[in-house]
């Protein structure tokens, strides 16, 4: 029951840091002059009241016309998690990263983005050149800016405990979700 709570603590916090990334990046705010941007705007307004399935073909459509527009992509992203998310795959994703043996895993002040991307690579090996078809995201909640440098030299690790390493020498958590592991700053003591 405490694990849930924190899972759903985490949740929340994935939801309004993404919101945040979103206002950040200017996806909830309004278009300064695009005519086609009326379809974004009608996307997010779906995605905002939880309409995915109608949201999703627009932001689509918009990726067609605007291939490196962040906030739809974003968007799309938010979708395909919340529709993974599924408490009872906690653990086979748990045990997808506790399978995984690397021989080795170096970092040398590696900024943490460097770092995260080579952990999903790891986990989402390609199978005949396709990607797989459960595929573990790895979601990072730190703050923007934040200089998360990570120094390691494991032999003969898991990824998962590899994961658990890097966290710890770089000063966060993680918490392994429903196809998803997801890196934050640890929680503040409550002051007294």
């Amino acid at each position: 029951m405490r694990r849930r709570r924190q899972v759903n603590r985490l949740w929340r916090s994935v939801a309004f840091a993404m919101a945040g990334l979103l206002l950040a990046s200017g996806a909830v705010r309004a278009a300064d002059d695009a005519d086609d941007n009326h379809d974004f705007q009608q996307a997010r307004g779906l995605f905002w009241s939880g309409q995915y399935d109608q949201a999703a073909p627009l932001f689509k459509a918009y990726l067609l016309k605007h291939p490196d527009h962040k906030p739809s992509q974003t968007f799309l992203q938010m979708i395909a998690q919340a529709r993974s998310r599924n408490p009872s795959q906690i653990g086979v994703t748990r045990k997808r990263l506790e399978d995984i043996v690397l021989d080795e895993v170096k970092f040398d002040g590696a900024d943490w983005q460097t770092v995260s991307e080579y952990f999903k690579e790891k986990a989402n090996p390609k199978k005949e050149g396709k990607a797989p078809e459960k595929y573990v995201n790895f979601i990072n909640l730190i703050t923007p800016g934040l200089p998360v440098k990570v120094t390691l030299d494991l032999r003969k690790v898991t990824l998962m405990n590899a994961i658990r390493h890097a966290c710890e020498v770089a000063g966060l958590r993680c918490v392994v979700d429903s196809w998803a592991v997801i890196v934050s700053m640890p929680e503040r003591a409550p002051a007294k």
